[in-house]
């Protein structure tokens, strides 16, 4: 038996045209004598950001989720019954913008998550981004997103721009996390880039506020004895004339030495260049209401260490000492 739940959603939403004299973000002036006119806020260059000066639109935006789950029989339960998912999330959304001069139809993003039945330490994740306006060849000569729909061309719903999945599986030793807060040997409850002091990627940067508040809230969990996860991911972009996929392959794992002492390893490897890439060593020691830890790279370029004592209590996260190196110390900048 299977059940298909299906929940769309339908909304709204205006804003004013805020480039119009009316609401004072943006004053008219000449530029030249030809009576050139060009736009300026006096509110710029303030600690609040001013609204755009083409921000006018009156959209319907429309949003679907769906699940898939099937009823099987079930040796254990006394129903004989039992509930698994097979789809945990399909889910697409977008919005058309009645005021707009043209493409008034938004791009479509699309997103699946589903785990394996029987398998619940394997999950697969895929992302994409479908746009229903076709391309064509510009006054310049160059490949341009044209205003017409690709569906009315005969060429199907949209051209995919962009797409992402990722397939990812965990060794344990079969015991859970009890406690409900996100551990930092936990790679199901946690991500692996956020909980790295030393990750940085220019092309998809984390956010420093975003990380601090990740690493404040998580802790070693002392009663998972070891933990490995593994993570493949592949993403592909067609940005008109250029495409390019990239695949990336990442690992963590973490043992307890002893009752109060555990040790994490990640790292991964990089297809382009077949090598391993730089990896994070961290050793932790449980001390009752406190945790310290340092974390060490200790080859490449991002070569670093980390020292950090603090109290495992959310409510006390800023109550804590933290000493680290900087990776920048390793750079030769002459003289």
């Amino acid at each position: 038996m299977l059940r298909h739940t299906i929940t769309p959603t339908i909304g709204f939403r205006y804003t004013p045209n805020f480039g119009s004299p009316t609401y004072g973000y943006w004053e008219p002036y000449q530029t030249s004598e030809d009576g050139k006119i060009d736009y300026y806020s006096p509110y710029s260059g303030n600690a609040y950001s001013v609204p755009s000066r083409s921000s006018h639109a009156a959209s319907l935006t429309f949003s679907v989720a769906q699940t898939l789950e099937a009823k099987v029989a079930s040796k254990r339960d006394t129903s004989g019954m039992k509930k698994v998912k097979i789809i945990d999330n399909f889910s697409f959304s977008g919005s058309y913008n009645f005021l707009a001069d043209s493409m008034k139809l938004s791009t479509i993003p699309l997103s699946l998550r589903m785990t394996i039945p029987g398998l619940k330490n394997f999950g697969i994740n895929i992302s994409a981004t479908l746009d229903p306006y076709d391309i064509g060849i510009g006054a310049n000569g160059q490949l341009t997103r044209i205003n017409k729909l690709m569906i009315a061309n005969g060429k199907g719903l949209g051209r995919i721009t962009n797409a992402s999945t990722s397939i990812g599986y965990t060794f344990n030793s079969g015991q859970s996390n009890q406690t409900g807060q996100p551990a930092i040997n936990n790679s199901i409850n946690t991500q692996a880039d956020l909980l790295n002091p030393f990750y940085f990627d220019p092309d998809n940067p984390i956010d420093p506020l975003l990380r601090r508040q990740m690493m404040s809230a998580t802790y070693y969990d002392f009663s998972i004895p070891w933990n490995l996860t593994f993570n493949y991911s592949i993403s592909y972009s067609n940005q008109l004339a250029r495409k390019n996929i990239v695949q990336t392959l990442s690992y963590s794992g973490s043992v307890n030495l002893t009752p109060k002492w555990g040790i994490t390893l990640t790292g991964g490897f990089d297809f382009e260049t077949g090598k391993l890439t730089t990896g994070v060593f961290t050793l932790t020691r449980d001390l009752h209401c406190w945790q310290m830890s340092f974390s060490w790279v200790p080859t490449g370029a991002r070569k670093s260490w980390q020292f950090n004592i603090s109290v495992k209590a959310a409510a006390l996260q800023d109550l804590k000492y933290d000493k680290h190196s900087s990776y920048l110390d390793n750079i030769d900048w002459g003289e």
